[in-house]
């Protein structure tokens, strides 16, 4: 009976342990897909982009803004204006101090004759803070190329 209860108490402590496993490698492999659909937004391949970008919101949804406001640049050099703003203004929000939808916010309102809103948003972003998440994700992919292959 003793032996029993150690095998179940086992299996419960596993159990509790594998989620937050999971959630380990999902994360990483989610910040893997987010790496390779920016080297393929950046090369010019929007289609490639938008699927990683996809895949990447549905193993870790903590990267929505980020990803979003990605999939809004896609649409701005696609000339798909209000599917842009639209993406930009989602992110916003959520998170309105999300300096990259502020930014590209502001742009657009600019690349489109509408000064005084394009000023609008520069100013919110001049004034928050650090980038935050994006600053995260680039200085991480910087780290893994400087650490030596195993």
């Amino acid at each position: 009976m003793k032996k029993l209860a150690g095998v179940f108490l086992s299996i419960i402590l596993l159990g509790s342990y594998l989620p937050a496993l999971a959630q380990d490698l999902l994360s990483g492999e989610a910040r893997v897909y987010y790496n390779k659909a920016v080297k393929a937004q950046n090369a010019g391949d929007f289609n490639t982009a938008y699927t990683l970008y996809q895949k990447t919101m549905l193993l870790n949804p903590a990267y929505q803004d980020a990803v979003i406001n990605n999939l809004g640049v896609i649409f701005v050099y696609r000339n798909d204006w209000d599917k842009a703003k639209a993406s930009f203004s989602e992110v916003l929000s959520v998170n309105p101090d999300y300096k990259p939808a502020l930014f590209n916010l502001g742009l657009l309102h600019y690349m489109r004759g509408d000064e005084k809103d394009a000023l609008r948003y520069w100013i919110k972003y001049f004034e928050v803070g650090e980038l935050g998440f994006r600053s995260f994700i680039i200085e991480q992919e910087l780290e893994e190329e400087r650490q030596p292959a195993k």
